[in-house]
């Protein structure tokens, strides 16, 4: 075995998610990071993506969810985010996703959450 780590950081995804009014009425900024821990001895073997998990598809999962979801939570939010994840790539022994929405307070970088799971 070959564990290694998968990283998606900063996919910057706009969409509705929050509890306040205005974050309800108009797509806001967030920046999702995920890790998936997988299996590399495949895919370092025939350099082929068949044996991997495309990152790409990968995103765009994350993203659909957080656009069709309308959370209101932010923890709801990654609850959803790494169940989903788990249950497309039955080979992710650990997902880590993280969640920051860096337009909310005006004194901080960004708040957010993050949730790790595993099999």
């Amino acid at each position: 075995m070959s564990i290694g780590t998968i990283h998606i950081e900063e996919l910057t995804v706009h969409c509705v998610i929050g509890i306040i009014e205005s974050e309800r009425l108009h797509d806001q900024r967030i920046l999702i990071d995920a890790e998936l821990d997988t299996d590399f001895a495949a895919a370092a073997a025939s350099d082929s993506i068949n044996d991997t998990i495309n990152y790409a598809v990968a995103a765009e999962h994350l993203t659909r969810l957080a656009v069709e979801g309308r959370f209101y939570l932010v923890e709801a939010y990654v609850s959803h985010a790494t169940q989903l994840l788990l249950e497309r790539y039955p080979q992710v022994s650990r997902v880590r996703v993280r969640v920051r929405k860096p337009d909310i307070l005006p004194a901080a970088r960004s708040v957010g959450v993050s949730l790790e799971r595993r099999r």
